[in-house]
This record gives C-alpha cells, sequence and structure tokens, in this order.
C-alpha cells in the first residue's frame, strides 16, 4: 500500500500500547524487558585464517 512501517519506542508501557497501535504504529519496542536483564558478556576474537588455532590461553 506505500506506507512507511512505523516503529515506536520509550515509556511504553501495556495501558498505553491500544493507543499507539490504533494511531497506525506497526511495532512497539519496549526497553523494560532487556534493559533490568543478567548480564551476560560474550568476546568474539578474530584472527588471520592463517593463524594457527587458539588454546584459548592468550586472551
Amino acid at each position: 500500500d506505500g506506507r512507511a512501517i512505523l516503529e515506536s519506542s520509550g515509556r511504553l508501557t501495556l495501558d498505553s500500547a491500544r493507543a499507539y497501535a490504533d494511531a497506525g504504529v506497526d511495532y512497539l519496542a519496549v526497553g523494560a524487558l532487556t534493559h533490568s536483564s543478567p548480564i551476560l558478556d560474550i568476546g568474539l576474537d578474530f584472527r588471520d585464517a592463517d593463524a594457527s588455532p587458539s588454546t584459548g590461553d592468550d586472551a
């Protein structure tokens, strides 16, 4: 239909979600789902394809 897809984020609550949806917002982003969750610290190291395999001791 040529209409832009809209996402709304910030200060959304279950009480206000219906009003945003009725206004034409397609997606609601709720940071409360993740901002209070426990921390998971993940690291990713990139190495040359020619380098020997890492033993994990050189972090």
